[in-house]
């Protein structure tokens, strides 16, 4: 039969066997759980590396277009300030005095209707009655 310090010393190795493998098993879980989110990290850097350089192609595209733009309007401001000067030198035609007229544009309905009145009541008339005969025909 071994001694009590014999069993005392396999015991503690076994201990130190069982927390060792405990250990071992329980760091290499967390050592498989790490890879794997690392690799899905590296698929998730590698798709937003991807929207970044979008991106900033877009901004480039972006910045070039304003410039562009912004080009343009100073020459179109620069043209429209030559054609404003251009007009301001353009001498000042003098304008014609407005005269009043004082005559009486109201008519007598008692009295006989002016000649050129009744051509212009005539004229309508008679278109009106042909737009009705070309309506019902």
């Amino acid at each position: 039969m071994p001694s009590k310090p014999l069993i005392l010393i396999i015991v503690v190795l076994l201990s130190f066997t069982l927390l060792f493998g405990y250990l071992s098993y329980n760091f290499y879980g967390k050592k498989v759980e790490a890879e794997s989110s690392l690799r899905d990290m590296k698929g998730q850097m590698s798709a937003l590396q991807d929207s970044y350089d979008k991106q900033e192609k877009a901004c480039r595209i972006a910045d070039s277009i304003t410039t562009e733009l912004q080009e343009e309007s100073k020459v179109k401001e620069k043209d429209k300030q030559e054609l404003l000067g251009k007009i301001d030198k353009i001498p000042a035609k003098p304008k014609a005095p407005i005269q009043e007229t004082t005559k009486n544009e109201e008519v007598d309905i008692d009295a006989v209707l002016p000649l050129e009145l009744r051509r212009m009541l005539q004229h309508s008339y008679d278109n009106l009655q042909r737009q009705g005969a070309s309506d019902a025909g």
